[in-house]
């Protein structure tokens, strides 16, 4: 998406084609509409119209940019005074099908990064949570972001920027009070000022958020396992009151401890479904193999060692998992916390040739 951060002249450049892609050429005089849009509310208000004419030559030396023969093209320009940058606009031709949308001051984009992502997003009170908020502009702007529903703020925060190596970023750990529970929408507002005007931005997305979370037991799980054998996960998921879960998408994953920060790019490899049997959720995983080619690379001795389990998912009604995380703010990595540990041992599981087992002791 174009943005322009500073007031100036707006130029519009429109090509009309045919459904087929053939340009189509106008005997009529044209005009372009621009307007205001907010994404709050979805509604457009209409700040000015440009009549479109057909140059033979256009040049646009700001960006190196010429074109000779431009009969095919109508163009047209914007004032872009110092009240107009702040927000999403939107520029139609009437009677044309599509539009164009740039933002002008600061593009501003939030998302939410829960400890383990679920579908849809949710997140419950008192769970913590990462917020983050792109904005892309001149200079640093302050950020304020809301929590709306039915047109009410519920819960309003400022987020601060954070330098690192890489450049600056508005990120902040956070969780929710008790609010109600429902679809939400996240409202992030910039704003900056500059010696002669002041830029503005706005962004959103959407979270669900639960009446509560669920709590987790992982049962029966012994200290110690052996490579190439079948991790059985079994899980209690209950709602708050005690309850069992009994409907819902739930996963286990499981990763070795010293890869803990590399969780996002292991979450889906490492995975397994699970799945209600006799008031438990029961998901089994194959342990890894030094003896074998293993999606780690690693020998015996490279896979031994502290092993995490980690239970993601929802119930049916959008209650999610209670799993803490918690935000790197040096390197800006989200670190969940595990249920369980258990320690893989540097042996391997092997199959005898009269289909009984036996433990080899790679030395």
């Amino acid at each position: 998406m174009a943005l322009y951060p500073t007031p100036g002249n707006l130029p519009v450049l429109i090509h009309l084609t045919y459904p087929n892609g053939s340009t189509a050429n106008s005997y009529h005089s044209l005009s372009a509409i621009l307007y205001a849009y907010d994404p709050v509310t979805g509604q457009e208000e209409l700040i000015s119209s440009a009549k479109l004419s057909h140059p033979l030559v256009l040049n646009f030396s700001q960006y190196g940019i010429t074109l000779s023969n431009a009969s095919d093209y109508e163009f047209g320009s914007f004032p872009l005074n110092s009240t107009m940058v702040s927000g999403i606009y939107l520029v139609k031709v009437p009677g044309i099908y599509g539009f164009d949308e740039f933002v002008s001051g600061i593009y501003v984009v939030p998302y939410i990064v829960p400890g383990i992502a679920t579908e849809p997003l949710t997140v419950a009170p008192h769970q913590n949570f990462t917020l983050v908020v792109f904005a892309e502009t001149l200079g640093s702007p302050n950020i304020t972001v809301s929590f709306l529903r039915d047109g009410i703020a519920y819960f309003n925060t400022t987020v601060n920027s954070v330098e690192t190596s890489a450049g600056q970023f508005y990120v902040k750990e956070m969780s929710l009070p008790d609010i109600p529970p429902g679809y939400y929408t996240v409202v992030a507002k910039a704003s900056y000022n500059f010696s002669n005007y002041t830029a503005g931005g706005i962004g959103i997305t959407q979270i669900y958020v639960a009446p509560s979370p669920l709590d987790v037991t992982i049962n029966n799980l012994q200290e110690t396992e052996l490579q190439n054998s079948t991790l059985v996960i079994n899980a209690s998921i209950a709602y708050q009151n005690g309850t069992p879960v009994r409907f819902g998408t739930f996963s286990a994953i499981v990763i070795p401890s010293y890869l803990q920060g590399s969780f996002d790019s292991l979450a889906v490899s490492n995975a397994v479904p699970l799945q209600y049997q006799n008031g438990s959720w029961v998901g089994y995983f194959n342990l890894p193999s030094g003896g074998n080619s293993n999606g780690l690379g690693l020998s015996p001795y490279g896979l031994a060692g502290s092993w995490q389990i980690y239970v993601s998912g929802v119930a049916y009604q959008g209650y999610p998992v209670s799993l803490k995380s918690s935000l790197n703010y040096n390197s800006l990595n989200v670190i969940p916390q595990p249920y369980a540990t258990f320690v893989l041992l540097p042996y391997v599981l092997t199959p005898t040739f009269n289909g009984t087992t036996g433990i080899i002791s790679i030395s």
